[in-house]
């Protein structure tokens, strides 16, 4: 963890940081104390070394590789985006080009969310601090016009025609906030890699740090997706055929929110997506446990209180989902919603939740077999929900 050191040693005199033993301490990461200055550096090497393959020397002169960057105005993406434009103005200056570029994009949720802010204002922000960079957002309701959306929900054209309304009615219709909030999370990805593949982008780069890929690898075990957590977690190709790329796999949740606030500039006043964090808030504590509280969510507020007393825990969960192999070759059908193989059985997945009877939907019934849904994606949005009424 990482957290504001402003004291003095016990004899009286100001803590030296521990790497330069020059200047004064102020930010305790996990075993040592760092200065400023040494600290951001701290945080932007390991962003870097994780760059190594958009080295200048691995692109071809003329063809530059495009990497898409989702961000969520969070601290997390906020932080990749400056480490990354920083990565790439210090490229140009040493050899004239770039080893790759970056695409921003931000998915608006507003119209199924509610955010105290707005999207246009914080993007010109951004957009001004980066002048070099692509910007550009994309509305969840977009999801209704991807060529896959029917089949993904199994829902009619006449419904998907109102966007929004059509949207926000199948997002209240899920029985659970974990549903939801899956749900959500699900379309947003298929958004992205549809932005990716229209754009060519090679890589989509994900700021989720440390902390957010463990919470990420238990809440898809318990919602019954652990089987994709080759490609959902980890660096490489994916079943969307676009590839993952997780440059803060390194870094801590609280490293990260400790960098954003030390930069000048600091981003503070950009991030917006988690207003506990610029007060130092941990919500973990500060709400229970509810109907209304998702896996996802239930998940992050625990790893963010282990983090603080216990972080080697938290990265030993990366580490151990790192190892996990994903199939050199994806066989069988895949599941319609989250696009993970479900293996050469009729059934897939769906075995394991019970599903082989036949369900009655609508006054018809329907084989499991026929759904296309993994166990996962056949919890978090049921046979009844598929169906427009």
């Amino acid at each position: 963890m990482a957290r504001k050191t402003l004291g003095e040693d016990p004899e009286g005199g100001a803590n030296s940081c521990k790497r330069c033993q020059t200047q004064t301490a102020t930010v305790a990461v996990r075993a040592e104390s760092m200065c400023r200055d040494c600290f951001l550096k701290y945080v932007q090497t390991k962003v870097i070394k994780r760059m190594e393959s958009f080295r200048v020397r691995h692109s071809a002169p003329g063809k530059q590789r495009l990497l898409l960057l989702p961000i969520s105005f969070g601290a997390s993406s906020l932080s990749l985006l400056h480490v990354l434009d920083e990565h790439l103005e210090s490229q140009k200056r040493r050899t004239g080009r770039t080893g790759y570029d970056i695409h921003v994009v931000y998915v608006d949720t507003s119209a199924v969310e509610t955010f105290p802010f707005d999207i246009q204002h914080q993007f010109q922000i951004l957009k001004n601090h980066y002048p070099s960079r692509s910007f550009s957002t994309l509305g969840l309701d977009e999801a209704c016009k991807l060529p896959n959306f029917e089949s993904l929900c199994q829902i009619s054209s006449q419904d998907t025609a109102s966007g929004n309304n059509f949207l926000s009615r199948f997002l209240a219709s899920l029985p659970s906030a974990s549903s939801r909030a899956d749900t959500v999370f699900l379309l947003r990805t298929h958004l992205l890699v549809h932005f990716a593949k229209t754009h060519d982008c090679e890589y989509i780069v994900w700021g989720s740090t440390t902390t957010r890929l463990a919470a990420q690898t238990l809440a898809e075990t318990a919602k019954g997706r652990g089987f994709g957590l080759p490609w959902t977690v980890s660096d490489g190709p994916t079943p969307h055929g676009v590839n993952f790329h997780f440059p803060m796999r390194d870094l801590l949740k609280s490293e990260v929110v400790a960098f954003a606030e030390l930069l000048q500039p600091s981003l503070g006043g950009v991030i917006v997506k988690d207003q506990g964090e610029r007060r130092g808030e941990r919500p973990v504590e500060t709400r229970g446990v509810g109907k209304d509280t998702s896996i996802d969510e239930l998940m992050r507020e625990y790893f963010e209180g282990v983090e603080e007393s216990y972080p080697s825990i938290v990265a030993n969960v990366v580490r151990t989902v790192a190892r996990l192999e994903a199939p050199t070759q994806q066989e069988g059908r895949r599941c319609q919603l989250c696009q993970m193989s479900m293996g050469n059985s009729d059934l897939g997945v769906a075995a394991w939740g019970g599903y082989q009877e036949k369900t009655e939907v609508n006054g018809t019934h329907s084989d499991a077999k026929q759904d296309g849904f993994c166990y996962g994606c056949a919890r978090t949005i049921p046979p009844k929900n598929r169906y427009a009424t």
